[in-house]
């Protein structure tokens, strides 16, 4: 990529014509796109950052030489943007925030670890389907909740060193049998 922008710079110092215009993109190929400008068409070498996957459609910056065509520049993109790292990738704000704002927000992978000094969740509703939950908590589980209702399809084990139980009206229980002490 080095040997392209050497080439913009020898034409330009050079004094060749150049033309700096929006152009649309009609095709994609390896390494470049065809682009329409006043109604011509014309091959252009991507100069722009991997992110940017073009489609047709899209609106783009065209610097254009004597023998040469550059994409310079995204002025309205209308496809999907991908980032792909070969190995790691880290997103790293050591002083700041990263904020994912979007309709909606997907993930998979076959393994997810979520680290935090405090993790909140704000949602106005979850729905969690698990095949398994083995939850450690060393202190505290507080839940306040207008409602609790639990099915369990077998069976429903509470074991504790103490229990209490309140309620400020009926307290019912039916079972075929019911064992006390």
């Amino acid at each position: 990529m080095p040997d392209s922008n050497v080439h913009i710079l020898t034409q330009l110092a050079e004094g060749a014509p150049v033309r700096l215009t929006p152009a649309l993109v009609t095709a994609v190929l390896r390494r470049e796109v065809e682009v329409t400008v006043n109604g011509r068409s014309l091959f252009a070498i991507l100069a722009l950052p991997a992110l940017y996957q073009p489609v047709a459609g899209d609106t783009v910056l065209l610097i254009e030489a004597s023998d040469a065509a550059y994409v310079i520049g995204v002025l309205h993109a209308t496809g999907p943007m991908s980032i792909q790292a070969p190995g790691d990738l880290h997103l790293l704000a050591p002083n700041g925030c990263i904020a994912l704002d979007a309709a909606s927000i997907y993930t998979r992978a076959p393994e997810m670890r979520l680290e935090a000094g405090r993790l909140t969740v704000l949602a106005a509703e979850l729905r969690e389907t698990l095949g398994s939950v083995y939850r450690v908590v060393r202190d505290l589980l507080e839940i306040d909740a207008g409602s609790i209702s639990t099915r369990a399809r077998a069976l429903f084990s509470i074991a504790a060193g103490r229990l209490r139980a309140t309620a400020d009206q009926d307290v019912k229980i039916n079972g075929e049998r019911i064992h006390l002490g």
